[in-house]
């Protein structure tokens, strides 16, 4: 699994460069997120700009990190295709999760969380 992993201050933005996130890469997503995120990471931003399909494990590997960063941190999704947000949408994961249109913007709700103007969902 090919990740774009990055840091902007304190927070680590993560872009799968894969067209799947799929039960064939899954538990390899997950655990790079988890590992970012257990190494002191508590925001992350994931850039879903190349991602085209994500079925049931990889959608289970956004949860894990999403409630790993829940402790401390956040996690906001960015930049997601029409058949991913098609996906969000049949599942009802877009209630939980902060989607943002771009990296600007995913930026810029994790800014608000951290000055205590947006509450987690």
């Amino acid at each position: 699994m090919e990740l774009e992993i990055r840091k902007e201050g304190d927070v680590g933005i993560v872009k799968p460069m894969e067209k799947r996130l799929d039960a064939f890469v899954a538990f390899e997503f997950k655990e790079k997120l988890l590992e970012l995120i257990k190494g002191g990471t508590q925001d992350v931003i994931l850039d879903l700009e190349k991602v085209e399909f994500v079925d049931s494990s990889g959608l289970g590997a956004m949860v894990s990190a999403l409630k790993a960063t829940s402790r401390n941190g956040n996690l906001v999704l960015c930049n997601i295709t029409d058949e991913v947000k098609s996906v969000l949408e049949l599942t009802r994961l877009y209630r939980i999760f902060d989607i943002a249109s771009d990296l600007q913007e995913a930026k810029r709700t994790i800014e608000a969380y951290k000055r205590g103007e947006k509450q987690p969902k």
